[in-house]
């Protein structure tokens, strides 16, 4: 696993956030274990070292990555935003480490409070961090990304509207783009998860720069978008939970869920918190929020 990754992870590195070098990719006790069955040879003697079973092992059982990107205030218009973004993205984490086995090392948070330039959650900034993850990413790994905050939709392409972005469309993050990105990685297990309104803004036009191309859906891979309301509707707020509503009822189910977090345990967490936010918002003046699952 040396070498693995490039400039931008010895940065992450270095400021003791995600994607660290030589980082192990399964528990210690679980690879002395395994080990010995590894890398034995007829005598009984063994070769080579604890860092080659690391990474024969990791290659079998895969670890997560984790981008969580976020931000509760528009630095260039300072009307509250989403309240809880930084809640939101806490709890993700929390309970990707707790049901995905989630390290350090595979994990970062952009967020406009961010100290390090690279961290914050700039459109070429969030990008380049969905790059890195798709391309490290390898068959039996895991990515999980979380957007909390700010959001639209433009032509139908849902977007997350960065601190420093405003309301310049061409500096949004569109959901075509990370979708297009993470398609193109190895990994077969992905889910992108949107915290985000997606009122349609009829007034703006999508960005020639982020023109995506279309993902089909693979039979062989568990690949799925999780948006909090549908596109026309905006997200609301659990006061009780100081999270976001759908995020807060899904957190919920999902904590009673058994097994592997994934597959059909993710399935029955979205339903479960789709039925219940539907059922919290249907008389609101606002309109019902109608959280919405999507292959890709």
């Amino acid at each position: 696993m040396k070498k693995r990754l490039t400039a931008l992870a010895l940065a992450l590195s270095c400021a003791g956030t995600g994607f660290a070098q030589d980082a192990p990719r399964a528990d210690l006790d679980s690879l002395k274990q395994q080990s010995a069955n590894l890398l034995a040879l007829p005598g009984g003697s063994l070769y080579g070292n604890l860092e080659n079973a690391k990474e024969e092992i990791a290659a079998a059982t895969g670890v997560s990555f984790a981008l969580f990107v976020g931000c509760e205030l528009d630095e260039q218009n300072p009307m509250p935003a989403t309240s809880f973004s930084k809640a939101d993205l806490a709890s993700a984490e929390t309970l990707l480490r707790e049901r995905a086995g989630l390290n350090d090392a595979y994990a970062a948070t952009m967020t406009n409070e961010s100290k390090s330039f690279f961290l914050k959650p700039t459109r070429a900034n969030v990008l380049a961090m969905l790059r890195r993850v798709a391309e490290e990413a390898r068959e039996n790994d895991s990515i999980w990304v979380v957007f909390s905050g700010e959001g639209f939709s433009v032509e139908g392409d849902a977007a997350f509207v960065p601190s420093v972005a405003g309301g310049d469309a061409s500096q949004w993050v569109f959901a075509s783009e990370a979708r297009a990105i993470l398609a193109s990685s190895r990994a077969n297990r992905v889910a992108i998860v949107w915290l985000t309104d997606r009122f349609e803004r009829a007034d703006l036009k999508k960005p020639e720069e982020a023109q995506a191309p279309a993902v089909e859906a693979r039979k062989d891979a568990e690949r799925v978008e999780i948006f909090a309301c549908s596109q026309g509707e905006r997200t609301r707020e659990s006061t009780q939970a100081k999270l976001d509503l759908f995020w807060s009822e899904f957190l919920t189910a999902a904590k009673t869920s058994e097994g592997a977090f994934g597959g059909e345990a993710l399935r029955k967490a979205f339903n479960a918190a789709a039925a219940k936010t539907f059922e919290a918002t249907k008389d609101s003046e606002a309109g019902a929020q109608t959280p919405e699952w999507r292959n890709f």
